[in-house]
């Protein structure tokens, strides 16, 4: 009988290569939630299993099992986050890649990036959006409509990263991974080994 070894080794090596970001310390990953916005207590802004339209995807893919949507010319506030030990940051924010429906994300008033707007698949998608340099103490992230939108924004979280080279793959902050850095990131993925991760998981424009 052929023995299981192989299949094991191969297992462990997926499984260090998808928790090595989630052993950071927790500085390293700040995860904010845009439900946690004091404006999506607004029916019309937040969406969650009781809501009409996308309420099955808050359900079943939404980190929180919520996310919001907002019009031009309404700006969220996410409520402040501290850092506790300056450096960069790779901000990143998971959202709808549909034109006309982007986000700008900006940290303490300055803007740092906008989400793309490349796809016609209706999916939330992770978006690297720029670096920023942030002092220990506390800090405020912005959610808000990129100038050409036409219609609502969808977003579901932001997350800022200390290492450049680990990115989000899903709706949690221990779905993280080690890689290249690339712009987005597309979810929906498989991999027949360990060697394939790499290949499958990058969505590059």
């Amino acid at each position: 009988m052929a023995r299981p070894y192989p299949l094991l080794c191969c297992a462990f090596l997926a499984l260090l290569l998808a928790t090595h970001a989630a052993c950071q310390p927790a500085d390293d990953v700040i995860w904010l939630e845009a439900e946690n916005s004091p404006l999506a207590t607004d029916s019309q802004i937040r969406i969650d299993r009781d809501t009409s339209d996308y309420g099955s995807m808050a359900e079943g893919v939404a980190s929180g099992k919520a996310f919001v949507r907002f019009y031009p010319g309404l700006t969220l506030p996410l409520p402040p986050f501290t850092v506790k030990q300056a450096g960069e940051r790779v901000v990143w924010v998971r959202a709808f890649n549909l034109a006309g429906r982007r986000v700008t994300v900006a940290i303490d008033g300055q803007p740092v990036g906008t989400s793309g707007g490349s796809s016609t698949s209706i999916a939330l998608v992770w978006h690297r959006l720029g670096t920023v340099h942030l002092e220990a103490g506390q800090h405020q992230l912005e959610l808000r409509p990129a100038a050409d939108n036409t219609n609502a924004a969808y977003v579901d979280a932001a997350a800022l990263l200390s290492d450049p080279k680990v990115v989000p793959f899903g709706s949690s902050p221990k779905d993280l991974v080690g890689g290249e850095p690339v712009p987005s990131i597309h979810e929906t993925f498989s991999a027949g080994s360990v060697q394939d991760l790499e290949k499958n998981w990058l969505l590059r424009p």
